[in-house]
């Protein structure tokens, strides 16, 4: 499920007060994907009950339900932690090694105070890089090392191989 449907999202946002990033982990699902008697919605309801943290919101218009977890500490310790204990496989794997590594960079500049902030513009610069590197955006470049090919396959975040 969480291959399919799942997402790590992680954005940078700025207001007149500061600015910061929103980290999320989210599941949305179609209603109508699963039989009356397996409602998604009642899925996600066990899901979050499975972690103990979270929201679900329904989306009318789209016709789906989404379990949204955006607490920090409940990223770090709930959802991390699960997913170290089950890896995830194929490029969304990837996603979650990007996603844990800002969360544990965004953790770390909140223990620092602004004598620190040559550290605190380093940890931003570099979460700034791995968001542009992320989900959709991920690029694999694969080349074999005696080919007849002449070609270089991409392998790009959706699974589709670009020639």
């Amino acid at each position: 499920m969480i291959e399919a449907e799942g997402s790590f999202y992680v954005q940078k946002y700025n207001n007149r007060r500061s600015y910061g990033f929103d980290s999320r982990f989210r599941i949305e699902m179609l209603n109508r994907v699963l039989s009356p008697a397996k409602h998604a919605h009642e899925l996600l309801l066990k899901l979050q009950k499975f972690f103990g943290c979270g929201y679900i919101t329904i989306n009318t218009k789209k016709g789906t339900s989404i379990y949204t977890v955006s607490d920090i500490h409940s990223l770090n310790t709930i959802i991390l932690t699960h997913f170290n204990k089950f890896p995830l496989r194929g490029t969304k794997y990837l996603d979650y090694l990007d996603f844990s590594q800002i969360i544990k960079l965004r953790l770390e500049n909140r223990k620092l105070d602004k004598s620190n902030l040559n550290i605190k513009t380093k940890n931003v610069a570099t979460i700034l890089s791995i968001i542009s590197n992320m989900n959709s955006n991920r690029v694999f470049c694969c080349r074999r090392r005696e080919s007849v090919y002449s070609y270089t396959p991409i392998l790009r975040s959706r699974g589709r191989i670009y020639l």
